[in-house]
């Protein structure tokens, strides 16, 4: 699409977010449930259009962007600049790389990329790693290294704080890398954030907490969560499953009593398809099987709305790296090839990657 001159405010990411639609669906025949973006202000703005337009419409808020500004909002930069320091020095410093590569079980510094917050993480992950080797260089050879980076490593105070940091913000890390995954879904982001606002280790950090998860979390999260066989919003308060309620009560409030049977696992819901054998199971195939085993129609519209729902990704991760594949894919030598070819050359790419069969591309 070519985007011209035109101003890029919400009214216009609002035209192009409708013209997409409307394209999608005449296109592929289907009906576009919700849609997802980062937390800009002119996004926030363009998704509350949106809802205006269509108020079946599921908007919310990109999971992974929220964690990674929750990450940037309680990081400590005079730990990470230190380390990011070292690495540097271990890094682009021909004697010192050399003299940490000949470390038999050292790895490669990593430094932090400005737009992934969990790569600080691993740059203070490999400072750990490496810096019994690096105390044995700064000390034995003084002259190949740098006597503030030397003071920097052998700052023992420095590496206390750098595990501690790590231990503290796990969870985080963890919760970003399972919302950035394609398998995701909202009820599997919505568990992570709750698990983030109980962790001991994030106590600390309780408001910031609550503000990103304020505006990640929608009703639609939480009726997602308390739909989700997994869960069935266990960990959800009284308030928040009222308002997942209240999203279900919109399409219809015979759905409503349903949710009450599901959580206590009794007909109509199938006492097996909570075994075991079910466990491993996608929730919206779930929600598929269980259509096949019912013929009443609140059912029917419960299974219909649950697997849109649980098929909804929490987070724009998953576009963002088909643009990647795309900018790898038609490069500076290839600058030439057709979209419809490169298109289809990043289908492969991806599918070949994820080890999809061919029968289901």
């Amino acid at each position: 699409m070519n985007t011209g001159s035109a101003r890029k405010d919400a009214a216009y990411c609002t035209r192009v977010a409708k013209d997409a639609i409307i394209e999608i669906e005449e296109e592929f025949r289907c009906t576009v449930a919700g849609v997802v973006t980062d937390n800009e202000r002119k996004m926030q703005k363009m998704r509350e259009n949106l809802k205006e337009r269509d108020p079946d419409l599921t908007v919310y808020s990109c999971s992974s962007h929220q964690l990674n500004l929750l990450g940037g909002d309680i990081t400590i930069s005079a730990i990470v600049n230190q380390v990011v320091e070292v690495n540097k020095h271990f890094r682009n410093h021909h004697k010192p790389t050399a003299l940490l590569t000949a470390c038999a079980g050292s790895v490669k510094p990593v430094l932090p990329c400005a737009t992934r917050w969990n790569s600080q993480l691993e740059c203070l992950s490999s400072y750990v790693t490496n810096r019994p080797f690096m105390c044995t260089i700064v000390n034995d050879d003084e002259n190949a290294i740098d006597a503030h980076i030397t003071k920097i490593v052998n700052n023992v105070g420095l590496f206390r704080e750098v595990k501690n940091h790590i231990e503290q913000f796990h969870p985080i890390a963890r919760a970003l890398d399972r919302a950035q995954s394609d398998s995701a879904t909202l009820a599997d982001t919505c568990e992570d954030w709750l698990d983030l606002l109980e962790s001991p280790n994030l106590a600390v950090f309780n408001s910031q907490i609550k503000k990103r998860f304020n505006q990640a979390m929608t009703p639609a999260h939480f009726l997602a969560n308390l739909l989700d066989p997994k869960y069935l919003g266990a960990k959800l308060s009284p308030e928040q499953k009222e308002k997942g309620k209240e999203v279900l009560d919109s399409y219809s409030e015979d759905l409503v009593p349903l949710t009450y049977q599901l959580a206590a696992k009794l007909e109509p819901f199938p006492v097996r398809m909570f075994g075991p054998s079910f466990g491993n199971m996608k929730s919206s195939a779930w929600y598929q099987c269980l259509k096949g085993e019912t013929r009443d129609p609140n059912m029917l519209r419960l299974c219909d709305l649950a697997a849109k729902l649980l098929s909804m990704p929490p987070s724009s991760a998953s576009v963002e790296r088909v643009f990647s594949n795309f900018a790898f894919v038609q490069n500076k030598l290839r600058n030439r090839l057709g979209v419809d070819k490169a298109g289809k050359l990043v289908t492969c790419f991806r599918a070949l990657r994820s080890g999809i069969d061919s029968e289901d591309w």
